[in-house]
Parts: structure tokens; C-alpha cells; sequence
């Protein structure tokens, strides 16, 4: 057992812990992603695909979300996109924010808003440091997020 293995075990939350295994681990992620978020772009994804890049975004939000994800999807070779000599050539992929939860919570729109916003000034400032004022042209572009809710709770989801 590794030492990061054993931090996800000794979780006290014992669905924070399968939480943790399945989107910490990009061959189940990959799973879930085809197979539970039907969508047609996601049928085909493979682990190789999926880049987690939780730690990024999920420290500034709280130590309380341990169990959420940021997993960064390769969705390009999926799709058929005719190119343009004058658009702007930029990574193409979706954020997969995995929220979990075991409670129904009425705040989770703004906490799914918060990364959201998170993921794009991030973007946007990492894409301004490659190419100066990028972000200032008609043809830039966000990436889409795809804010995913993992719940596990007894009582019926009703918290949208």
C-alpha cells in the first residue's frame, strides 16, 4: 500500500473513500464518464484521455472537499472540427468537475459556480502567458466545464 493509497483509506468518510477510488483512478473515471454521464462526446473516452488536475483548483475552495475532482478530458480526437486559418488554435477539452456528495445540499449551483469560474481565470491566464492578450481577441474561447454532482445519499437528489 502506498502512502497515497493509505490517505485515501484512512478517510474517515467511507463514500469520500469510494469517491476518491473511482475518480482517482482514470480507468474507472473513464467508465463513469462513458457509461453513467450519457453523452454521446463521452462514449468513447479512454484513461489516456483524462489528466486529474484537482490539485489545481480544489485546495482554494476548502479542506472540506477532498473527495471532489478537477479531471481535465481530451475530448479532440472525438471530434470532426473543420479548421479555420483564422480561428485560433487552442486546446479543445472539457473539465470534469466532480463534486461529491452524501446529503442533499442547496448551495452546490454556487459551489459548481465557483470552480467553474475558477477553471476559466485559470484558463485564461495560462493561455495570456503563452500568447500575450489572447484572451482579448473576438476568437478566443473558454473551455466548456461539464459540472458533474456524484451523490450517494439516501434521500432523493432535489437539490437543483
Amino acid at each position: 500500500m502506498t502512502k497515497e493509497n493509505r490517505s485515501v483509506i484512512d478517510n474517515p468518510h467511507l463514500r469520500d473513500n469510494s469517491s476518491k477510488l473511482i475518480f482517482g483512478d482514470n480507468i474507472l473515471c473513464a467508465q463513469f464518464l462513458r457509461d453513467y454521464a450519457d453523452m454521446d462526446l463521452l462514449r468513447n473516452i479512454r484513461p489516456e484521455d483524462i489528466e486529474d488536475v484537482s490539485e489545481r483548483y480544489v485546495p482554494l475552495h476548502s479542506t472540506e472537499r477532498e473527495s471532489d475532482a478537477v479531471k481535465k478530458v481530451d475530448i479532440s480526437r472525438y471530434l470532426s472540427i473543420p479548421e479555420n486559418e483564422n480561428s485560433l488554435q487552442l486546446p479543445l477539452y472539457i473539465v470534469s468537475l466532480i463534486e461529491h456528495k452524501t446529503k442533499v445540499e442547496y448551495n452546490v449551483s454556487m459551489q459548481i459556480l465557483r470552480y467553474m469560474v475558477h477553471i476559466w481565470e485559470d484558463y485564461e491566464k495560462e493561455m495570456n502567458a503563452q500568447n500575450p492578450k489572447v484572451s482579448g481577441r473576438k476568437d478566443f474561447r473558454y473551455p466548456p466545464v461539464l459540472p458533474l454532482v456524484y451523490y450517494e445519499g439516501k434521500a432523493k437528489w432535489t437539490g437543483f
